[in-house]
C-alpha cells in the first residue's frame, strides 16, 4: 500500500486456535503477529486475545496474566500495544453493556 495498487486476497488456510465470528473488536499487529481483542461473540463481550502468526498463518489465544488482572471483557474499544511488544493498553469502548471511559 505504499502509493501503488493495492489488491485483496481472502484468506481461507489458517489452522490452530480459529476465533469464532466476532465483531466489535479491536485489532493490531506487532512484527509477524495480528491480535484481536475482546469484541462481541453471539452477542456476549470477551476479553480473548487472539493471535495469528502471519508466516505460519496460526492461530492461538494469548494466555491470561498469572495473576488473572485483565480488563473486563469488552466491546467497541480501542487497543494497541507498545513499541516493543511489552505492554498492551485498551481504552474504553462498552463494559456490561454501559460506556466506559478506563484505561488499562
Amino acid at each position: 500500500m505504499e502509493g501503488g495498487a493495492t489488491s485483496w486476497e481472502k484468506v481461507t488456510n489458517t489452522t490452530g486456535k480459529i476465533p469464532p465470528p466476532i465483531s466489535h473488536h479491536s485489532g493490531f499487529l506487532y512484527k509477524d503477529t495480528l491480535y484481536i481483542y475482546g469484541g462481541l461473540v453471539e452477542g456476549d463481550s470477551n476479553k480473548n486475545i487472539f493471535a495469528l502468526n502471519l508466516n505460519s498463518l496460526n492461530w492461538s489465544i494469548v494466555e491470561k496474566p498469572a495473576d488473572g488482572v485483565m480488563p473486563t471483557e469488552r466491546d467497541d474499544h480501542a487497543a494497541s500495544l507498545s513499541d516493543d511488544g511489552e505492554s498492551m493498553y485498551v481504552v474504553g469502548g462498552y463494559v456490561r453493556g454501559g460506556k466506559s471511559n478506563d484505561l488499562w
